[in-house]
Parts: structure tokens; sequence; C-alpha cells
């Protein structure tokens, strides 16, 4: 009996334990409800506030007391979607260094619990480098923005957004053709009835690259439906649409209806942005301003051009765009050209040529950004270590400039010195060391002549080409333009195949006149950045091995050309025909110097080789004749090896062997 007694006591303490701790967890379930109702309110509030001061202090303030709650909650996700909230609120006042700080944390914080959907907080960054005038750093997280894209299911109304926002930083950094690309795409996606985004916002970005790539026309064509009633139009999108609209009419020479739309851009952006003051506004005025300005120069009313360029200011404690300001600076050259002020007209000229270089530095920064594979992080070290070398290169010059002007200064003083004393004893060699001093002066002042001749003449040397590399440039342009309209398969290769072989010689020419050596050509740089071209250009998807192996030998522009076009014509046919079922394409090519100046080119791949029965030397193929021409050109010996793949081997004489700087 004792022994039940125990265990009925026993039984009644579990009992009391068990309730204590039902009790417990519905304390705990009350306090969460509580807290999540508090964090609910506190959105609320925020949301109904607002946006702008001062009552945003208090905005911001209602969505941070959301936060903390839900970090107590320990509800993650809802803590960092408020914290981007917050974040986007900083950017909308131009807070931007609180603004990028916050948007990184929620970037970490996002990549931690593997949350899928980065683009927003992607292109949230991209907006505030934007407003830093971050051209490079705008690219950057732009590209991150597609690249989620391509691996997370996405809204086609976002996509056709983020197509825009690509281009759109591509467009500020002068980069117009590639900025085409993305607005195109943004165009056809906006046809699509499942769209959420209103189709003119598209097709004004792609109008605007169309007139960027010299295709005004078709910029009209494509925003001309928006003003015929076919398609509706809000305030911001027909401000745009007659901004693109004016610079279109501009470039058709079409000088009324350029105003026309002009006038109507300005008068409606005058309305709807008078109470904003962020960055981005003051960018879409400046762009609207010099619209306008732009047509009256077209219509020779330069004093109206003046009065509208002049109601752009530029404020010098926020960042200004570099393409806005060369923008401005061109316009201003040509109004002064026109009212015959040509001092200032050159002045501003200049300017713009300085701008000119800036947004060329930060283009060729974003092409080596793209070609790594790693983006930026590897790319700001090589730049930051090759800055550090041009900075000592530099440096040394300007020593031995001092040591040699110095050592000049004094060996004239010295002489002088020397002169005077032999003038106090010799009176009769004065006049003979006179005649010496005056022929030495002489001499001097045709070197000097001569060596500012040969400096224009390099300059003019790398003016030609820069021109040839453009015009190179708009002729695989113009190839990509007309392969647009093709339907034949054959046709379209043909022009792709030529696009590649002009590409390969604009290469040179982009080399020679970036190198401080105008006639020589680093085969190592070149032939690496080709083959990262046409490995991107003919087969983007396929997954290929290359090992290059190219020692540093500088050779003659007539040498390095067909070398390019020859490995152009290889490689090229490798990466389309040569992999059908091979588990592990790899593509080998090496170029090394040996004695007495020879030079040895060896490509090969490990495909399927040349069909049994073709004789390489009967001159059926396009190809193999241009490599043998080409061949032909260098006095080169060309072995042809089908085995398990096909081998070039090519051995020439170099002309010289110049010292690489």
């Amino acid at each position: 009996m004792t022994r039940s007694i125990l265990l009925f006591a026993l039984s009644i303490l579990g009992l009391g334990e068990t309730l204590c701790g039902q009790r417990d967890k519905r304390t705990d379930s009350l306090k969460t409800a509580a807290l999540q109702k508090e964090a609910k309110t506190w959105m609320q509030r925020a949301e109904v506030t607002n946006s702008r001061k001062p009552a945003l202090n208090a905005k911001i303030k209602a969505y941070s007391r959301a936060r903390q709650i839900y970090l107590e909650l320990h509800d993650t996700l809802s803590a960092t979607n408020t914290l981007k909230t917050i974040a986007d609120l900083h950017l909308g006042e131009n807070d931007l260094a609180i603004a990028k700080k916050e948007l990184l944390e929620v970037l970490n914080t996002y990549q931690s619990i593997r949350f899928p959907q980065l683009y927003y907080t992607y292109d949230l960054l991209r907006a505030v480098c934007k407003a830093q005038g971050d051209i490079a750093g705008e690219i950057f997280y732009a590209i991150r923005m597609i690249k989620t894209t391509d691996s997370v299911q996405t809204d086609i109304g976002d996509l056709t957004y983020f197509n825009i926002r690509m281009a759109e930083a591509y467009r500020d950094a002068g980069m117009n053709e590639r900025s085409l690309v993305y607005t195109k795409k943004a165009f056809d996606l906006s046809r699509s009835r499942s769209n959420s985004l209103p189709p003119i916002l598209a097709a004004s970005a792609y109008g605007l690259d169309l007139v960027g790539n010299d295709s005004p026309a078709r910029a009209v064509t494509i925003l001309s439906p928006f003003y015929k009633g076919e398609t509706k139009a809000d305030t911001i999108a027909k401000v745009h649409a007659d901004y693109i609209l004016c610079l279109a009419y501009t470039a058709l020479k079409k000088p009324d209806l350029a105003e026309q739309s002009g006038l109507s851009c300005v008068t409606l952006a005058e309305s709807f942005y008078s109470h904003h003051s962020d960055i981005f506004t003051h960018h879409a005025m400046v762009l609207f301003y010099a619209g306008l300005s732009e047509a009256y120069i077209l219509h020779r009313e330069f004093k109206k051009a003046e009065w509208y360029l002049n109601r752009i200011h530029f404020d010098r404690s926020v960042p200004n765009y570099l393409i806005d300001l060369r923008r401005w600076a061109f316009d201003r050259a040509r109004i002064d050209s026109g009212m015959e002020r040509f001092d200032s007209s050159l002045y501003y000229f200049q300017l713009y040529k300085v701008y000119s270089d800036s947004l060329y530095g930060i283009a060729k920064t974003v092409h080596f950004t793209e070609i790594n594979t790693k983006y930026e992080t590897e790319k700001k070290d090589k730049d930051l270590l090759l800055l550090q070398k041009e900075n000592r290169l530099q440096q040394e010059q300007a020593q031995r400039s001092r040591f040699a002007r110095n050592t000049m200064i004094g060996g004239i003083l010295l002489l002088l010195a020397f002169s005077i004393l032999i003038f106090n004893r010799y009176r009769i060699k004065q006049r003979l060391a006179a005649r010496l001093e005056g022929q030495k002066q002489e001499i001097l002042d045709k070197n000097t002549t001569l060596e500012k001749l040969l400096h224009e003449n390099e300059w003019l040397l790398r003016e030609v080409h820069h021109r040839v590399k453009n015009n190179l440039q708009m002729v695989t342009s113009l190839l990509q333009s007309q392969s647009v309209f093709l339907t034949d398969p054959k046709a379209v290769d043909a022009v792709a195949e030529s696009q590649s072989r002009v590409q390969a010689m604009a290469l040179i020419h982009q080399k020679l006149y970036s190198n401080v050596a105008v006639s020589t050509i680093d085969m190592q740089d070149y032939i690496t950045d080709l083959i990262d071209y046409l490995r991107d250009m003919v087969r983007p998807d396929q997954r290929i091995i290359f090992d290059i192996q190219i020692e540093k030998v500088s050779l003659d522009v007539n040498q390095a050309i067909p070398i390019g076009l020859i490995l152009n014509e290889v490689i090229t046919n490798s990466i389309k025909y040569a992999f059908y079922d091979i588990p592990d394409p790899r593509i080998r090519v090496w170029l090394r110097k040996m004695q007495d100046q020879k030079i040895e080119l060896f490509a090969a791949d490990n495909g399927q080789g040349l069909p049994p029965g073709l004789d390489v030397h009967a001159g059926n193929s396009f190809g193999f004749r241009l490599i043998q021409g080409l061949a032909e050109d260098l006095e080169a010996t060309l072995t042809i090896v089908n085995n398990g793949g096909v081998e070039y081997f090519f051995s020439f004489q170099a002309t010289a062997f110049p010292p690489l700087t």
C-alpha cells in the first residue's frame, strides 16, 4: 500500500511538470504572436508614411523597429527584406555610402541563407554605383544581375526591366554597340502579352540605342505607334519617347520635327520632375536639355540652343556622369563655334576630348572585366599592378629627363665659363668660340624641330590606326546588322566568318594605337585577346579547353596581321566543325622564337580530323586557300597533319625582334 501511495504521488508530480511545460509553450506562443503583430503594425505605419523629408526619418525608424523585431523572432528573411527597403530609401535621398553598406549586408545575408532572387539587390547596388559615378561598378553589378536571371525563373516584366538596366550601364560607359544587344532583347520581350512592363519603356530604350548606333529612321518607326493611338503611354514614358524622337529627327536632319519633339519632352519633364532633386533626375534633365539644344544647333538657332544648354547645372558636391559632361562640352563647343566665339569653342572641344579619353579608358576597363571569369576580383588586382608599373615607369622616365636636362644645363654653363675664360686670355679665339656656339645652337634647334616633327608623326600614325580600327569596327557592325536580315544559314555563316576576320584585323590596329610602340605588336597579348574573342563569338556555349603557350615576341604589323587571320581561320574551323561527339575538346596554340630570328607557330585540336580523301592543296576550300595564301605572304613553310585531329605547323623568318616595352 505504501508503494501504491508513492507511485500515485510521483504521477501527480509528473502531471504538474507537464502542465507547467504546456503553460510555458503557450506563453512563448503568445509572445511570438504579439511580436509578429507588433512588427506588422510598424511595417504598416512605415508604408503609409510619406517618403519625403521631414517624414522620411520617421518612415525609416518605423522600418528599423520592424526589422529589430524580426531579428528577435529569428525571421532572417523578413529582417533582410526590410533592410533592403531601408537601403532603397537611403538611395532615394542620395545617402549613397549608407545605402551601399546596407545593400552589401543584405547581399551577404541572402547568400548565407541561399536566397535565390538576388537580382533585385544587384539592381539596387547597380543604381548606387551609377549615382556615385562608378561606371565600372555599375556594369559589374548589372552583369551579376543578368547572370542571376539565367539561374532563377524570372517574371518576363522583370527580365525586360533588367535588360534595359544592363543596356543603360553600357550606355553610361559609351559602349553603344553592347547596349543595343540588351535593348533589342528587352524590346522583343516587351511585345509578349504576359509582360507587365509598359511597352513604350523598352521601345524608348531600344530607340535610343538605335540612334546611338546610326539607325535613327528605325527608331522613329518603332516609336511612331505610341503617337498614333495604337499604344498607351504614361507621362514619364512619353517624356523619354519625345527625347528619343528629338535625337532621331536631329540625326535625320529634320530640325522642325526635332524641335517639336524636344519642346514637348522638356515641357513635360519640367512639370513632372519639378519636385525631384536626386542625381537620376539631374541626369535625365541633362539629357533632355542637351537633346533640345542639339535640335536648335541643327536649325542654326544658336541663341536658343545656348539658352537651353545653360539650364544644365553640374553640382560639384555630387558625382556627375562623364557621358553627360562630354555631351555638354561638345554642344558648348558647337554653339560657340556657330556664334564665332572660337577661343571658347576650342577650350570646350579640348574639354570634350578629355572626357572622351576618360570614357574610352572606362570602356577598356569594362571590356577586360567581361572577359575575366571572376568579373572584378582578379581584374582589379591586375589593373592595380599595371598602374603601379606604369607609375614606376613614368617616375623613372621623369628622373632620366631631369638628369638629362640638368646634365645639359651643367654642360652649357661649363662651356660658357670656359668660353669666358678663353675670352679673357685669348681675344682671337673668342670669335671662333662664338661662331662654334652659334653652330651648336643651330644644331640644337634643328634637333628640337626634328623631335617635334617625329612626335607629331607618331601621334598622326596613332590617329590613323585609331581611325582604321573604327572603320573596321563599323564594317563589323554593318555585317552584324546585315546578318539579322539573312535567312540562309550559309550566308549567315559567311557573314559571321567575315566579321571575325575583320575583328582580327581591327584588334591589331587597336593594339597599335594603344601601345607605346606604334609599329610592332606584342603577340602574347594579341593572340590571347583574339582567342578570347573567338571563344565568346563562335560557340560561347561550348566548353573547350585552350592550351595557350605564347612567348614574349614582338612582330611587325605586316607579319602580325597574317598570323591573326591564320589563327582566326584555324580556331574558328576547330570550334565549329572538329568536336562533334568529342567528350573532352581541346585546342593547343603555341608560338615561340628560335635562333636566327626564326618563328614557329603551332595550332592543333583533338577533334575528328579532316574528312577522308580531302586534299588541302587542291584549293576547294576558301579557308584552306586563305591559310595557304597567308603562309606565302609570311614566306612560311606550312605543314598540315591529319592524325587524331588536325595539326598546323608554320615556320618563318621574323623581320626583326624589337624589344617589348
